[in-house]
Parts: structure tokens; sequence; C-alpha cells
């Protein structure tokens, strides 16, 4: 006698199996995919959100100083460049009221590696007076806001001032000057 056949096993179960394992390796793949996008894009948001900060910093900054340029009574002093930099030259403008002043400067010559300028605020009868120090960009380009000193009422050299020969910006520590008063101009804010 003869067994009874057996009834043929479905391969349904182990295709539907190998189907579904197939689909979750693909899901995990996809979610790590996913994820390592996520992760970059909030790499670059968080990127982003710091160059937002540092643009609204400097437009508030140049706001403060068009505010300078622009208040009644402002004076602004044009400074030229002396024998060691004669392509050098600066605008020095003065909102006395407030003590604040704004500073450009083009064509400054590189400061000695570790070094950098400061402007130094001079008023008849005072010993000059240091403002701040800063660097200029690779073209010798400077902008800065700052604030007189307390013991400087009134920033100015004239050329009949002894002192005239202490230049308005030097590479701070060292005693190379860039700057001077402009000639033309007389009595020059510094």
């Amino acid at each position: 006698m003869r067994a009874p056949p057996r009834p043929a096993r479905s391969q349904w179960p182990a295709f539907a199996a190998i189907a579904a394992s197939i689909i979750s390796v693909a899901l995990a793949i996809g979610l790590l995919l996913l994820w390592r996008q996520n992760r970059a894009a909030e790499v670059e948001l968080a990127r982003i959100s710091r160059e937002l900060r540092l643009q609204e910093q400097k437009l508030a900054n140049e706001n403060r100083m068009v505010q300078i340029l622009t208040t009644p009574g402002a004076r602004s002093s044009e400074l030229a460049g002396t024998k060691d930099a004669p392509n050098a030259h600066a605008l020095l403008t003065v909102d006395r009221q407030s003590g604040r002043a704004v500073f450009f400067a083009r064509g400054l010559p590189p400061a000695p590696s570790g070094k950098a300028y400061q402007l130094w605020f001079i008023s008849s009868g005072q010993p000059p007076a240091p403002g701040k120090v800063f660097t200029t960009d690779a073209g010798g380009n400077a902008l800065m806001e700052d604030q007189l000193p307390a013991n400087v009422t009134e920033p100015s050299v004239s050329r009949s001032d002894p002192r005239a020969s202490v230049r308005c910006l030097r590479a701070h520590r060292l005693n190379v000057s860039a700057l001077a008063p402009h000639p033309a101009a007389g009595n020059a804010s510094c």
C-alpha cells in the first residue's frame, strides 16, 4: 500500500518572510539615511543661525556708526599717510556730545606678526590717550567705533602743536606710525 500523498506545502510563507525581512532592512536603511540627512540639516541650520547672528551684530554696529556720522555737530577729520605709508588714509568722525567716534582707514600696511594697530587721541594740553586696538583686513582696511577717553574733550592736532609729531595711529607697542593729520586739514581731529 501506498502512503497517501502529502499535500504540497505552500512556498508563500517562506517568500513572505523573506520579503518582510527585505522590507525591514530597506526601512532601517531608509531611516538611517533620513536620520543622517536630518543631522546634516541641523548642523547647517546651526551654521546659518550663527551667520545670521553675526550679520545682525554687524548691521547693528553699522547702524550705530551711521548714527554717529549723521549726528548734527559731529566733526570729521581726514588723516593722510606718512612717508612710511604714503597710500594710507583715514577718516575720523567724532560726535562731541556723546564722545562716540567712528574710524575708517584704507591702505594701512600690515602690522608685524603678533601686533595690531591702536588709535590714539590727542587733546590740547593733555598727554595722548589710547583708543581701541584694531586689525586690518588683507587690503589694509579698518572700520571701528570707539569712545573718546574721559580726559579728551576736543581731540585735535595742529601743525603748530609740538606734539604733532606724535602720530594718531601706531602699530600697537611699536613706534611705527602710519597716519598723521592730513596736511590740508589744519586743525584736524585725531
